[in-house]
């Protein structure tokens, strides 16, 4: 057989190696215990198997594995000769693709028997690196992203002899970017006939043909820019990580959506909804604007909202596409459908998504709300640990494949399969795609995006109004997509108070400078207390006409801060600080005096950042007293602890209190800052009224009765307080505040009765989260480490010890490694309500069951 090698580079690349035997042919199993349903996460059936051939890197990790399921070990990857694999795909045979993350591809056939032999072999061909695979036809997609391997691109291979053997590798658009954060995976559109490619932040958008996204993306920041200081994120471009859509020759480009942090990978249904799970910056975990991983509907012309550092987008921003999930911490890798998988029709509709880091698969279960969706998780595989790259359907025998690696750890390539009751038919493929009568409107808006439509703007404005987030944002995009001289007068001119807001929000984004007076006399009009809810997008439409319109002359200044100056503090978090922002932009009267009571009275250490962010480079209104109480706190701060750059930030507001200080006083601020003696009790996570402490050991049966019996409801805002006081905050999120280490509470109520609430509160150890679970690490000589894997590298796992640093980390050798498994204790403390009096328990309980009713 004569083989055609074909490469369009500059120079070629030569990747060594050869056919090499599996490293353990031999599949582990293992089975979940019977069960009768499918969704009864509490029940999953956990099992160890050790390969005894004293060689820890094959060893089986603990599996967890949700009733009805069942996992295989199919493999393990000989690391020395195949490398770490970080993608993986099936072509309509079922033969299974792979890449190692710094070495070539590899194919992977499964024998007929699973007993059989697995059958792993290079392909030969100029191309390795590739962080995302996929058959589209006859053809292989590749997306490079180790320039070390090859240059950063689109591939396409081919087997242009028919002999079943790839034996042809064109590069179709070089992409700059490389590494962790470069381009990514891609994907199929449903009808065959283009892709989606996803990329990290610190990779350069391609030339494109076209934009749904508007070009005017900026910082937006009013105040002096408190940009990223370490890491990944100095790399990060201001467009941030993007998706774009391309045809089958990878000729013309468009960019869908943009303002990702670093999603790794992304799926699209089979009605073309696009969706990815985007990765946090744990660097900034206990920063105010530390975002934990999110499940994303990636809609036409999204902006995410990423930027550098604190220059991100606030989440409830109306210019943002929100969160379709937030779904803590974690390392986001495969996204996936799994329509053709030999699965229940729950899992068949299911977006199934893994997590490197924590070692987690999780079905993603859907359903319709609005013109977007609504999302509930289960797990289906979590494992101790079980890094997770890659996954893809096997169209032979309808299993869902995995594989772990990257970062040079072990690889190994796993089968997930049904065992549960009878699955039923598939629907055929020539069933028709029913699509929901809002996603139509929503698609037929979409349709302008990025192109100018005589009747864009008669058919976009009636949806400027609509309760539908999704839909407001096409109606906008829309709008923002034709020239402004033909809708600006009318966006003036609008009545109807959410309409209204959302086209001014467009007018600010995409208007010149000269329209500010224009634009700040039509918000100027709208009277504060009827807008309600709407304050907060009020709020961002003024500082986006501030910061786009150029500043603000001193009338400006003069009128906008008394007119904000009445409404501050609200006692709302998210509009106290956009309130504090825009008045210590406006130099507002009294406003160091204000901000530094919100200050003081802040019930956590994210919401206290963020007004020492606000106040950092504020020059007037100070008197010595204020300014010394202000340094006074940012020396308590230093003790403070989170993330990697974590103390890097509060180092730089410190830096900057000094630079905005008087000349004359700087030294002396200096001397302050650096004699202060942080307190426990100020660098605590907790904080309880001084001189409080144990009140009373409060059963179960107690505080049930205590709510049922309960005469009149907690109040609500003092719930916060208490959530605050006794920690709660500093693990759990709540209504976007809070932390990430453990699950996210604004939902509880809808989820858990008062009793099961209380239960959860006061025996933790009855039900860990895998996802919130720490680990007990055994090493060689019988020591122990617990806390959690916070990384895995090259020979190396890396533990973290204290969760309240999770910058500090315990690195272990692997050969150093006899065991790690799941801990049996909860990282929340037992015995938290037992700091509060009755009628505070009622309070908690309130806040707490107001989840849903948050903003």
């Amino acid at each position: 057989m004569k083989r055609r090698l074909t490469i369009l580079l500059a120079a070629a690349v030569t990747l060594g190696g050869g056919y090499h035997p599996a490293a353990a042919a031999d599949a582990d199993k293992i089975k979940a215990a019977p069960a009768t349903s499918p969704t009864e996460n509490d029940k999953r059936a956990t099992t160890k198997i050790v390969i005894q051939d004293g060689n820890s890197s094959q060893r089986m990790p603990v599996l967890k594995v949700a009733p009805g399921f069942d996992v295989e070990r199919v493999t393990v990857v000989s690391r020395e000769a195949q490398g770490s694999w970080v993608s993986l795909c099936s072509d309509a045979r079922g033969v299974l693709y792979a890449s190692d993350q710094y070495g070539p591809l590899f194919r992977v056939e499964l024998p007929a028997a699973h007993d059989g032999a697995v059958k792993v072999r290079d392909v030969k061909l100029p191309i390795g690196g590739a962080h995302g695979l996929t058959w589209v036809g006859n053809d292989l997609y590749a997306v490079v992203g180790q320039r070390e391997v090859c240059p950063p691109g689109l591939y396409r291979l081919r087997d242009t002899d028919g002999d079943g053997e790839l034996d042809e590798v064109k590069l179709l658009r070089a992409l700059a970017g490389d590494g962790e954060h470069a381009p990514h995976a891609v994907v199929a559109a449903p009808d065959g006939r283009s892709l989606y490619i996803i990329a990290g932040n610190a990779t350069q958008l391609p030339e494109l043909a076209r934009s749904r996204v508007p070009q005017h993306w900026r910082d937006d920041s009013l105040l002096p820019p408190l940009p990223a200081l370490m890491g990944s994120e100095l790399k990060g471009l201001p467009h941030g990580g993007w998706i774009c859509h391309t045809d089958l020759d990878g000729h013309e480009w468009e960019l869908t959506a943009m303002g990702l942090r670093n999603a790794y990978s992304l799926a699209c249904d089979a009605t073309g909804e696009l969706f990815t799970f985007d990765s946090d910056t744990e660097m900034e975990i206990g920063l105010p604007w530390y975002r934990p991983t999110r499940l994303l509907h990636v809609v036409s012309g999204a902006d995410f909202g990423w930027r550098k550092g604190a220059l991100k987008a606030p989440e409830r921003a109306p210019d943002t596409v929100p969160a379709l999930l937030p779904m803590g911490l974690g390392s986001p890798t495969a996204v996936l459908f799994v329509t053709g998988a030999a699965f229940p029709q729950r899992y068949r509709d299911a977006l199934f998504v893994a997590d490197w880091s924590f070692g987690r698969l999780q079905a993603v279960h859907l359903r319709p709300s609005g013109a977007g969706f609504a999302a509930e998780t289960e797990e289906i595989v979590t494992g101790t640990p079980l890094p997770i790259t890659a996954a893809c359907v096997n169209p032979r025998d309808g299993a869902f494949y995995f594989v772990t690696g990257g970062r040079k750890t072990q690889s190994a390539l796993y089968r997930l399969t049904w065992i549960g009751d009878r699955i039923g038919a598939a629907p055929k493929d020539s069933s028709p795609v029913v699509i929901r009568d809002a996603v139509r409107r929503r698609r037929a808006l979409e349709k302008f995006h990025g192109r100018e439509d005589p009747r864009a703007i008669e058919s976009a404005w009636p949806h400027l109004g609509s309760d539908d987030a999704l839909l407001r944002h096409a109606a906008r995009i829309a709008v923002e997509s034709q020239p402004v001289s033909g809708w600006q007068d009318q966006a003036l001119a609008e009545k109807q108070p959410r309409s209204a807001l959302t086209a001014l929000l467009a007018l600010a984004r995409v208007g010149d400078a000269a329209l500010q007076p224009k634009l700040l006399a039509a918000l100027l009009a709208m009277d504060w207390h009827e807008l309600g809810a709407l304050r907060y997008e009020w709020l961002r439409v003024v500082a986006l006409t501030l910061t786009r319109g150029g500043g603000a002359k001193p009338e400006i200044r003069t009128r906008w801060a008394e007119q904000l100056g009445q409404h501050f503090p609200t006692n709302d978090r998210t509009l106290d600080v956009a309130l504090g922002e825009l008045l210590v932009f406006l130099d507002a009267p009294g406003i160091a005096a204000k901000t530094m009571v919100q200050l003081h009275t802040a019930a956590t250490h994210e919401e206290q950042l963020d007004y020492a962010r606000i106040l950092r480079s504020l020059t007037t209104n100070w008197t010595p007293e204020l300014r010394g109480e202000f340094f006074d706190w940012l020396g308590q701060a230093s003790a403070w602890r989170g993330g990697g750059s974590f103390k890097l930030f509060v180092n730089r507001l410190r830096s900057d209190a000094l630079a905005s200080a008087p000349e004359p006083e700087r030294a002396g601020l200096a001397k302050r800052l650096a004699a202060a003696t942080p307190s426990p009790a100020k660098a605590s996570a907790f904080a309880l009224p001084t001189g409080r402490g144990f009140v009373k050991e409060w059963t179960l049966t107690a505080l049930t009765a205590l709510a049922e019996n309960a005469k009149t409801p907690g109040r609500i805002e003092d719930g916060r307080r208490w959530f605050a006081a006794i920690g709660c905050a500093a693990c759990h999120t709540f209504a976007r505040e809070g932390g990430a280490l453990g699950p996210d509470l604004t939902a509880v109520a809808g989820r858990f009765s008062t009793h099961d609430l209380l239960e959860s509160i006061v025996d933790p150890n009855k039900e860990i989260s895998d996802q919130y679970g720490t680990i007990v690490l055994t090493k060689s000589d019988g020591t122990q480490l617990n806390g959690r894997i916070g990384n895995h590298s090259e020979g190396v796992v890396q533990v973290v010890e204290n969760l309240f640093e999770p910058s500090v980390v315990t690195k272990v050798k692997e050969s150093d490694v006899r065991s790690i498994e799941p801990s049996k204790i909860s990282l929340m403390p037992a015995g938290l309500l037992n700091l509060l009096q009755a009628d505070e328990i009622l309070d908690l309980i309130a806040y707490l069951k107001s989840g849903l009713n948050q903003p």
